[in-house]
């Protein structure tokens, strides 16, 4: 209902917020500033008490305003009332103060009586000259007028909290809530959101109805006033149940219709895929799997849930299958081999020559700067160890200008593989003959071209998967990059899975495996036999003694062996 109330004294006011809680639409008309000096409200302070002469009735309904009051503290967030207590002075018999004692007595207010020397005692700042009669009660106090005035007048101005989105399929939606209502009240009680801080107790308000219970919601909609009635439902889980498909290295979640709707999925349909491990099937498959992906089928199998999802892998096995999923808008179907295959670290390519060294292009502002002129060519930046560069005496800042009698012509950022080239059409282990300038002098050195070094993609490698780690074989390439790295003293830590028993002990990539279990490493053959009998020992701990930087180091693994036999 819409009402108008004229005046916005302290009844006026208190009329509006009374109705306003009621879920009315409210008008209040004054005719100066709130508070209003001209008004019979105005004033600092008003004081309440139940002393009232022989008027029983005042007495009666100081309870109830106390109540009110209290009410109206709630409602504004702060209390605008001063408890000091009540002192009531007679000067005669048949007094003010006589009277307001039967009443007090007859309604049951404790009091009690002081005489003037206790008056004098207890309030020293008075003097008890003709005093006769003196009550005291604990009870009443100061009420700060002006100030409650101009809350409550902010109260109803700023009441009511704006919905900004409802969710389809929700009560609020079926109960006809929309983007733009006001929400005024939730069963009777007041909803305040005057700034973002108080917009949780909206929601705290919310979740504390009963679900199955209809409520009544106050609302205004443009102005004008509505009442709707909504059934609370116990809200589901926002984010779905997560789980992990350990040979497939991938870990998945169910979409809950919250997530659809946070992620716009067109529905809740499938299964979300969370993370993908290297190596691993959904890794590998063609095109790659990657977090983000939403799994709808497993072969012909529909993974709409995660239930659906464990039985259409099982029915799948562990030969060839098809992933139909959803990236982004996008349906794709990817090709995934269940059996995880070794990489095929066999070279049947012939060693090309290579020449220990790295380079980087001399271009015409740096000759400049090096006062070489108008020489083209390569600067030596660094002088790979162990190599027969470095045995042949070549250091940084030479600058190579012919091999083998064959001028460089390198003077462009593109250029910067020319040697690269000139090398591989070399025998290797041929002697080469490098020109190049070293202190404004040419020089002439020889140098037995050497085969590249196998890389860190030829290593021979081995999972761990009951650790969840893996590692791969020191390589000459390593030991060039890193001093701290010996071919044939340990295996180089190249994966560990994120959360996995070996990630959660400390292990680390780039660390060097020296020892299992007390039994060395030199190699992937013997890291293979170590493990092979820590996994028929099964251990309650795996104890890995490594090198990590320049420092050795421990790490104690604590493995989930049931987990690996599947139960």
């Amino acid at each position: 209902m819409k009402i108008t109330v004229i005046g916005a004294g302290i009844n006026g006011l208190s009329c509006a917020w009374a109705l306003a809680r009621d879920g009315h639409d409210i008008t209040v008309f004054e005719q100066g500033p709130i508070p209003n000096p001209l008004g019979s409200s105005f004033d600092q302070n008003r004081l309440i008490r139940f002393p009232y002469g022989a008027n029983v009735g005042y007495t009666r309904m100081v309870n109830g305003a106390f109540g009110a009051w209290e009410q109206l503290w709630s409602d504004l967030g702060e209390t605008l009332y001063a408890r000091t207590g009540t002192l009531a002075i007679g000067r005669g018999t048949g007094s003010w103060t006589e009277d307001s004692a039967a009443t007090l007595a007859s309604v049951g207010v404790a009091f009690r009586r002081l005489s003037p020397s206790d008056v004098e005692r207890t309030f020293p700042m008075l003097r008890a000259e003709g005093m006769r009669t003196a009550l005291y009660l604990e009870s009443g106090g100061v009420l700060f007028a002006s100030r409650i005035l101009a809350a409550v007048a902010r109260y109803l101005k700023e009441r009511g909290a704006l919905v900004a989105d409802v969710w389809p399929g929700s009560p609020a939606q079926r109960a006809g809530l929309l983007p733009g209502d006001v929400l005024l009240a939730i069963d009777g009680a007041p909803v305040h959101a005057r700034f973002f801080e108080e917009v949780p107790l909206v929601y705290q308000a919310i979740a504390d109805l009963k679900p199955g219970i209809a409520v009544r919601l106050d609302l205004q909609r443009r102005g004008e006033p509505r009442t709707v009635q909504v059934t609370a439902e116990r809200m589901g889980r926002f984010l779905g149940e997560e789980e992990e498909l350990p040979d497939l290295g991938a870990t998945v979640q169910q979409i809950t219709a919250a997530m659809a709707l946070f992620r716009s999925y067109p529905d809740a349909s499938g299964v979300l895929l969370t993370g993908v491990r290297p190596g691993y099937p959904f890794e590998s498959a063609k095109p790659p799997l990657a977090a983000g992906d939403v799994l709808l089928a497993v072969g012909d199998a529909p993974a709409a849930s995660l239930d659906a999802l464990r039985r259409a892998v099982r029915q799948a096995g562990t030969g060839r299958f098809k992933v139909t999923l959803r990236r982004q808008r996008e349906v794709l179907v990817a090709v995934v081999s269940a059996n995880r295959e070794k990489p095929d670290s066999s070279n049947t390519e012939l060693p090309k020559a290579w020449l220990g060294v790295r380079t980087q292009v001399l271009t015409p502002d740096l000759a400049e700067v090096l006062n070489l002129g108008p020489t083209r060519g390569l600067r030596i930046s660094e002088v790979l160890p162990y190599t027969r560069a470095q045995a042949a005496g070549l250091r940084v800042g030479d600058v190579l200008t012919a091999v083998d009698g064959r001028r460089l012509t390198s003077s462009r950022p593109q250029d910067a593989q020319d040697l690269k080239r000139l090398m591989e059409e070399l025998p290797v282990n041929q002697e080469v003959s490098l020109t190049l300038l070293r202190d404004g002098r040419q020089l002439t050195v020889p140098v037995l071209a050497e085969p590249e070094p196998k890389g860190a993609d030829l290593a021979g490698k081995a999972q761990q998967p009951e650790l969840e780690f893996a590692v791969r074989e020191i390589v000459a390439a390593d030991r060039m990059e890193g001093e701290q790295l010996v071919e044939g003293k340990g295996v180089l830590v190249s994966e560990v899975i994120e959360g996995g028993m070996a990630s959660l002990a400390g292990l680390e990539i780039d660390d060097v495996v020296l020892a299992v279990n007390d039994q060395p490493v030199d190699g992937i053959a013997t890291f293979k036999s170590a493990m092979q009998g820590v996994v028929a020992e099964r251990p309650r701990f795996v104890k890995l003694f490594l090198r990590r930087g320049y420092k050795t180091h421990f790490v104690f693994i604590e493995p989930e062996w049931q987990r690996h036999d599947g139960g």
